[in-house]
């Protein structure tokens, strides 16, 4: 993250009988001048040049009345990586790793629902199965066989633990539009005296809230395919000289074995400059052959038959290939990247089977019919013209990815290397819109960086992952799924189009009332995607939830999952910010707290429920957050990856990365934090995101899900420093990215078994820089202190308190 932002906004004055409008936390209580001088890091009480406050869409007297009770200060999450915690009854309901509602009551109208004003949200993270590890029970798969699939023939839901049998077994009623079905007789059983089929505890699809069904040959379009791999790698000069092309070649060969499909996956490569470079790798071969074209404007495929091969019977020749490339290009000094064109012939490679396309970039395109130029303008950073630096600068990449690369099943994963500007806005649309991801390391050098990008390539060439995917999401009768929010391209009205779906990848959809009044008691929601596993079996996996639906707004407001409101509330802000500016994205995000916490009190006028007093919390983060806080601090490129990668966050993730987790190390020896116990790591308490908790003789790790910080305090005992580092001193520590070493000391290995916890569950690859208090590399380390105030955003007790005068 880079240093906070260098300036503060102006003071905006109002006559005394208007209000002062108030909506940034960037307005901050201005404090007098003798204040000034006890200023403390980070922008701590005293600050100078605070600006006054004004808030757009809060209403604030020059003589305000007494605030309303709020309550104390929530205290801040104290619990690393904790637990979803279930808000419906477990029967028959899926398990929130897999789908979480953000309330556990349904409005039961629309009129209720306006007066909640908070999306009604569901996170689906269709394939984030638990590690393989003892006690795990894998999802339950079942075939129908003869019978075909059981589906409701109108609304075409999957018969799950929600739907009800009647007429001794024979009909069966569904849960989501209510309509009465016969029982298939290979499917029949009858009833015990309570209703219930006889057979149902051996029946997983009705007792179990996730099921994989095995998809009979009428869920295919053609016959599964065998997981594919195309490697298109920029092999020009600046590639070479960084060390990108090395380090990606040995991460290929490393993981050869581990690639999902065992003997059917299918693997290909394709380098480029100046030119293209395909590699004939037919296994009757005795080494590689590479074939060169030079044509950008027209680019061809030679051999097509013998570019994308069998991982088994070329093994030796894809090995070879691998060892002899950084050789090849050892001294390649080429300026250029076509990319546009070997993007082209890359996905016509791949275009008959689908699969996986993994782009490594190195330098900007400059060559073929598509070239990126230059155009991140700093003047533009933080005003209402950013949003085009954030938005593609031609439909190119887009158009390449909805009708090329989705239509023919092809994700597009990208590693950017970029030494400089990388303009990922305009490249980003092929992982958004074919459900891939996007990594950045910014001016890549692989001495400091390479361990980084292995570790994440391994990942992303090992998760579990299904190929040829949809999804859709159905929900009962008058209620709606009224917009999505991820990387997909909505292909119709409702079914999202995935051209692979790995176990990182989450989406959220919002439910809205298509009726006025609901006269159901409960509101079944059911997720179903359709997909072909890596061992080529076309499955269909099947989430449920069964939420009451109430009269009564504050079982609403009781049961609310913040978490999973405040990963849609962002993600909708992050579109907000592509389609408009990213000022109407803070104000969205923020007016969505405000006018709950208003709407709780004129309904109840009791103080907050436990279950919603962080959401200011997350919602202060979010805005401080370098996806939407202003500034010339954040560049578009990082910007773009932020929210590229936001946008599959799961809910554990986004919440880690909004509000991330310190642990104090130095006090480990009076916890048993970092032991292991019955094989799990006993993780020590969290202690608040502020310098407040900072003490200059201590160590803290900072976990934020995308990278680890170990902040050293100037006073830190040179043991402690010894034990840890093996080293003498800090000097040295500002900004460094450092590997922990194994010593044979208690602080070393606890340290250490608390690291290894935390990168086993995130998803990238975590790396682990030092920051010296005073330092130049602090500032990046204070950004995440949320709690704390700076130059241009509010502490959250001073949001707290804004909020409190606010429903005065």
């Amino acid at each position: 993250f880079p240093p906070p932002p260098g300036g503060a906004p102006g003071q905006q004055a109002a006559p005394p009988p208007a209000p002062v409008q108030f909506f940034n936390p960037a307005a901050v209580p201005s404090r007098k001048p003798g204040a000034a001088a006890a200023a403390g890091p980070s922008g701590a009480p005293g600050t100078p040049g605070a600006p006054t406050e004004g808030m757009n869409s809060m209403s604030l007297r020059s003589a305000p009345a007494a605030p309303f009770n709020l309550g104390d200060l929530p205290a801040a999450p104290t619990e690393w990586n904790p637990a979803a915690a279930p808000c419906l009854e477990a029967e028959g309901q899926t398990h929130p790793r897999y789908m979480q509602c953000s309330v556990g009551a349904i409005p039961a109208s629309a009129a209720l629902a306006q007066k909640f004003s908070l999306p009604m949200s569901v996170a689906v993270h269709p394939l984030n199965d638990p590690p393989v590890q003892e006690g795990f029970t894998p999802v339950p798969v079942v075939n129908f066989g003869n019978c075909g699939v059981i589906r409701c023939r109108r609304c075409r839901t999957y018969v799950n633990p929600f739907v009800s049998f009647i007429d001794g077994g024979r009909r069966w009623r569904c849960n989501v539009c209510g309509l009465l079905n016969d029982v298939p007789s290979d499917y029949y059983c009858s009833l015990d005296a309570g209703g219930r089929r006889r057979d149902h505890a051996e029946r997983y699809e009705l007792n179990s809230g996730t099921v994989e069904f095995v998809a009979p040959a009428d869920y295919m379009v053609r016959p599964p395919q065998p997981p594919a791999f195309v490697f298109l790698i920029d092999v020009s000069g600046r590639s070479v000289q960084s060390g990108m092309l090395n380090c990606v070649c040995a991460s290929i060969k490393a993981n050869l074995a581990k690639l999902p499909g065992g003997s059917r996956t299918q693997i290909g490569f394709v380098t480029f400059d100046s030119s293209l470079h395909f590699y004939s790798l037919k296994s009757s071969l005795s080494e590689p052959q590479m074939l060169c074209v030079s044509d950008l404007d027209e680019p061809f495929l030679p051999l097509p038959s013998e570019l994308v091969v069998n991982l088994d019977e070329s093994r030796h020749l894809v090995e070879a290939l691998l060892d002899k490339l950084p050789a090849m290009f050892g001294n390649n000094l080429n300026p250029d990247a076509a990319l546009a064109p070997a993007l082209q012939a890359a996905s016509a490679m791949m275009q008959h089977i689908g699969g996986k396309l993994m782009l490594f970039q190195a330098i900007l395109p400059t060559l073929g019919r598509q070239t990126v130029r230059p155009r991140e303008d700093t003047k533009a950073i933080g005003t209402d013209q950013e949003s085009k630096l954030l938005n593609p600068a031609s439909d190119f990449f887009k158009t390449h990815a909805l009708e090329m690369c989705s239509k023919n099943q092809i994700s597009v994963d990208i590693f950017c290397c970029c030494e400089h500007y990388a303009d990922l806005a305009t490249l980003s649309p092929l992982s958004r819109y074919t459900n891939g991801q996007l990594w950045y390391f910014p001016n890549f050098e692989a001495s400091r960086d390479g361990d980084t990008l292995q570790s994440d390539l391994t990942r992303a060439l090992t998760r579990p992952i299904g190929f040829e995917a949809v999804m859709r999401v159905r929900a009962s009768k008058g209620v709606k799924i009224s917009a999505f929010h991820g990387n997909y391209y909505l292909r119709g009205a409702d079914l999202l189009a995935l051209p692979t779906c790995d176990s990182d990848k989450s989406f959220v959809c919002d439910l809205g009332h298509e009726e006025q009044n609901l006269t159901i008691s409960h509101v079944a929601i059911q997720c179903a995607l359709l997909y072909t596993t890596s061992e080529g079996e076309r499955r269909i996996r099947v989430h449920n939830l069964n939420i009451p639906v109430t009269q009564n707004l504050p079982d609403v407001f009781q049961t609310i999952d913040v978490p999973v409101t405040i990963t849609s509330l962002l993600r909708s802000a992050i579109e907000q910010a592509l389609a408009t500016k990213l000022m109407d994205a803070r104000s969205k995000i923020q007016s969505a707290c405000v006018t709950v916490l208003k709407n709780h009190r004129i309904m109840n006028n009791t103080p907050l429920p436990d279950q919603i007093k962080l959401l200011p919390l997350y919602v202060l983060s979010a805005l401080k957050s370098p996806v939407l806080r202003d500034g010339v601090d954040v560049r578009s490129d990082e910007r773009v990856a932020l929210m590229t990668q936001v946008g599959s966050f799961g809910v554990a993730a986004t919440t880690a990365f909004l509000y991330p987790s310190m642990f104090a190390l130095h006090s480990l020896a009076d916890t048993p934090g970092g032991t292991v116990v019955e094989g799990k790591v006993q993780m020590p308490p969290c202690v608040r995101l502020s310098t407040e908790a900072l003490e200059a003789h201590g160590l803290y790790l900072i976990d934020n899900g995308i990278m680890l910080l170990l902040w050293i305090g100037k006073n830190v005992q040179p043991q402690m420093l010894q034990d840890l580092l093996n080293l003498p001193s800090a000097e040295r520590l500002d900004g460094a990215k450092v590997n922990l070493p194994a010593l044979q000391t208690d602080l070393s290995s606890r340290v250490c078994n608390i690291v290894g916890n935390i990168r086993s569950v995130r998803t990238t690859g975590l790396p682990l820089y030092t920051i010296r208090q005073g330092g130049t590399a602090e500032p990046k380390m204070l950004q995440l202190l949320v709690e704390d105030r700076t130059l241009s955003t509010m502490s959250y007790s001073e949001w707290w308190a804004a909020l409190s005068r606010q429903l005065a």
